[in-house]
Formats: C-alpha cells, sequence, structure tokens
C-alpha cells in the first residue's frame, strides 16, 4: 500500500472523493488525512513490532567516546538496567552520568522508524484504518457510523497483532522481556 493509497482509505472512510497526490494535498482534508497517517505510524512504530525491532546489539563510541544513532533509531533500550538514556543530536546520551560520553561499549535493543511503504500489508492496512477511525470520529463525532469504521480498524489490528505473536514466540528467548526475566532469575 503505497501512502497515497492510505490516504485514500481514511478520505473514503468519510465519504469523501479520493486524492489524486499526497506530494501536494489539494484540500485540507487530504493534508490532515496525510498528516494523521505519517503520525499514527510513527508514533505506533514507537511501541516496537517485528518489524522494526533488532536483537541485541553493540553500540560502539567514535573517538570522542561519543555513541552515534542514526536519525531513524527511534529509540535504544540498553540491556543493563542501570542505564537510562536519551538520543539527544544524534548522540546517545547516559541520563543517569549526565554525560555523552561512553568509556566502552553499550550492547541495547534498537527500534528503527521503518518508511511506510516498506511496512508489512496488514502495518499499512491497521495504520489507514486507524487514521480513518479518527478523522472520522473528529469530523462525524462518535456516532453510528463510527462502528463500522471501528470494526474495520480493530480487524486490522488484531492482524498485526497475530503477525507480531507469531513471529516473536519464536524468538522469545532472544526478547529484551526475556532477557529481563532471565537476568532475574539468576539473582
Amino acid at each position: 500500500m503505497t501512502l497515497l493509497s492510505a490516504v485514500n482509505v481514511v478520505l473514503t472512510s468519510v465519504n469523501l472523493e479520493q486524492a489524486a497526490s499526497v506530494d501536494t494535498p489539494d484540500s485540507p482534508v487530504v493534508a490532515r488525512a496525510k498528516a494523521l497517517v505519517e503520525d499514527i505510524d510513527r508514533t505506533e512504530q514507537e511501541k516496537g513490532w517485528w518489524f522494526n525491532q533488532t536483537g541485541e546489539k553493540t553500540l560502539s563510541p567514535d573517538v570522542n567516546d561519543n555513541i552515534l544513532i542514526s536519525s531513524s533509531v527511534l529509540s535504544v533500550q540498553p540491556t543493563i538496567d542501570r542505564y537510562i538514556v536519551a538520543v539527544r543530536g544524534g548522540v546517545l546520551y547516559d541520563m543517569v552520568n549526565d554525560t555523552d560520553e561512553w568509556g566502552s561499549s553499550l550492547s541495547a535493543y534498537l527500534t528503527y522508524l521503518i518508511d511506510f511503504e516498506d511496512t508489512p500489508t496488514a502495518w499499512q492496512e491497521y495504520v489507514a484504518r486507524e487514521a480513518a477511525l479518527q478523522l472520522h470520529q473528529s469530523l462525524r463525532g462518535n456516532t453510528g457510523s463510527s462502528a463500522t469504521v471501528a470494526q474495520a480498524r480493530d480487524q486490522a489490528r488484531a492482524m498485526v497483532k497475530s503477525q507480531d505473536y507469531r513471529s516473536n514466540r519464536h524468538n522469545v528467548g532472544r526478547s529484551r522481556y526475556m532477557h529481563k526475566i532471565t537476568k532475574l532469575y539468576r539473582r
């Protein structure tokens, strides 16, 4: 599904004419639908899913002792609980020690922002349906017709969660949650 297709799903949900392009939206509603799709895509991807999370990675400092983080990384979750980190200006910042200088490497899980058109089909459908529901409710209110839009969204979300479960259950031993449980058990 392209971004344009997703925007047209949103527009169709409120009985509006489909857009010819999202590059130069010809109406405020098209621009709003595009913004909704992009915002929901990013916000939901931040939660981390099977298609945008890595296994454990070693992040190494550069010659200035900074750990550089790509702008496509949404979050960094250290495997060691004593670290609380943030990304500032493309550099990993240690919130506990109030520094961006790292004397050694750090193991972490990364969550990436994947371009909408490169995400799985089920994901694209879910994002489009969630945006459709939000636009429908903001323009029409929470009416009976919202139930149909909400049902389509719920079905799409169920498909995404099903794919996430199927993909992760085989990797549960390598998940960050299992890592923490194992670490607690060993204490």
